[in-house]
């Protein structure tokens, strides 16, 4: 069993995830909210405090570090572009990650009538796994919810295959600005669009 561990994980909103923080010598600790999606991120929070904890770093500045924590830029954001909401993932790709991601789509809801459109570049750096890997990453995309897929990059055709042969609804471009102009004419206001790429 681990010094520490979450219990009674509940995501409260797109942006929020509730937690209790439990120490096995301890017992509850905090009940908590982090500003950031997915029970992946509760686990990271938790090792957060571990580490923390080791430092000898008091336990009250660690919870008002990992609650004041605030997404920016490319990684686990969610923000509003306009009429469109964005869901923002672009940094440092994996199998895991992209697994990780697409379980909070899953969560996310949208208005009755939009979509959730998943962007995927490909994950770099994978030398001769690229292949095998992209092909699970379209498995991945067919477990989970989704309206369309668009891949993008060099190996991210081997997702769209995976994903097409599970029946999702995914198309290819090899060409960036092809990509822009398919992902205009596909997204209404109102849709979800997931970005995630290495």
């Amino acid at each position: 069993e681990n010094d520490y561990f979450p219990r009674n994980i509940q995501v409260i909103s797109e942006r929020h995830t509730q937690f209790e923080l439990w120490s096995k010598a301890d017992g509850l600790l905090s009940r908590m909210v982090i500003a950031v999606p997915g029970h992946h991120n509760v686990l990271n929070a938790v090792v957060a405090f571990a580490v923390g904890r080791a430092l000898k770093i008091k336990p009250e500045e660690i919870l008002e570090g990992l609650e004041t924590y605030r997404a920016s830029g490319m990684r686990q954001n969610i923000v509003q572009a306009g009429k469109y909401r964005i869901f923002a993932d672009c940094y440092n790709s994996s199998l895991v990650a992209v697994r990780n991601t697409l379980k909070v789509v899953d969560e996310l809801q949208v208005p009755a009538g939009n979509q959730k459109i998943l962007v995927l570049g490909d994950v770099t750096a994978l030398g001769d796994l690229a292949e095998e890997t992209h092909r699970q990453i379209g498995q991945e995309v067919a477990a989970h919810q989704s309206d369309l897929f668009i891949g993008y990059g060099i190996n991210m055709k081997y997702a769209v295959e995976e994903a097409l042969k599970a029946g999702v609804h995914a198309v290819y471009y090899e060409d960036r600005s092809e990509m822009e102009a398919a992902l205009k004419d596909a997204a209404s206001p109102g849709d979800l669009v997931l970005f995630k790429a290495s």
